[in-house]
């Protein structure tokens, strides 16, 4: 199971998504496996293992790349493979609103 969060600004090169559930609740890992995160701008996903988030309100995703070595999750950018031991998971399409 995942949690999913998104994003579509970003500050100083980094997109900031939330880490939590509903609320102030931090996902655990007997609650879910990963966490999901989607920056809309950049049409790129991140599939975060649950267990390699600490408890952080949210997650500084660098899709850019970053100078200062903080580009923690860059290694799970678009890697579905990770979730192939739960269950076939092909990329979710997204549909955007016109406007």
């Amino acid at each position: 199971m995942a949690g999913l969060s998104q994003t579509g600004s970003a500050f100083s090169g980094a997109y900031f998504a939330p880490s939590r559930g509903g609320g102030k609740h931090f996902y655990k890992a007997d609650e879910i496996d990963f966490v999901v995160a989607y920056i809309v701008p950049r049409d790129v996903w991140y599939v975060i293992p649950v267990n390699r988030i600490t408890s952080t309100s949210s997650l500084s995703l660098y899709p850019s790349g970053c100078r200062k070595g903080t580009g923690h999750f860059e290694c799970y950018r678009e890697a579905w493979h990770l979730m192939a031991g739960l269950a076939a998971a092909p990329r979710p399409s997204v549909h955007r609103a016109r406007g």
